[in-house]
């Protein structure tokens, strides 16, 4: 018998597995003042991912590539745009492709972003859709849907 976190541990570590490094990217690259627009910067990798399968409880390893997209935008905020897409197997046998999306918005002051999480089913398994929405106030809301 395996582990099974209940559904808002896997939410949040889900979110904290792609925030975190997001994160720190921010962190270091946030405007002290008002900067004039640069081009984009753009980073390809390769990546080892998991997750949960939350509306079956199945334990997903995914094996795919993520793209970066940072860009100072004119009034001094950075919007970052991450996108991970990947295909896996879970521990019930059943296959997977993963699409992540995640767009940050950030600034010295303050920072909004919106993360999807989609894992689809190859099998009998069903689909999820996770939303986690970060305000700027520090609220969060997080939407989990089961299909299939």
């Amino acid at each position: 018998m395996g582990f099974h976190p209940n559904n808002e541990e896997v939410v949040m570590r889900l979110v904290i597995r792609i925030l975190a490094p997001i994160a720190l990217l921010v962190a270091f690259l946030a405007p002290a003042a008002t900067a004039s627009a640069d081009p984009a910067e753009s980073e390809r990798h390769q990546s080892y991912n998991s997750g949960i399968n939350t509306c079956n409880g199945e334990y997903v390893e995914v094996k795919g590539s993520f793209h970066i997209v940072t860009k100072l935008q004119k009034d001094g905020t950075y919007l970052h745009r991450y996108v991970y897409q990947g295909t896996g197997l879970g521990d019930q046998g059943n296959r997977y492709v993963m699409n992540t999306t995640n767009r940050l918005t950030a600034s010295s002051s303050e920072f909004s972003q919106d993360i999807r999480v989609l894992m689809v089913s190859q099998g009998s398994a069903p689909n999820q859709v996770i939303i986690v929405h970060f305000n700027p106030d520090g609220s969060t809301s997080t939407t989990t849907d089961c299909r299939g």
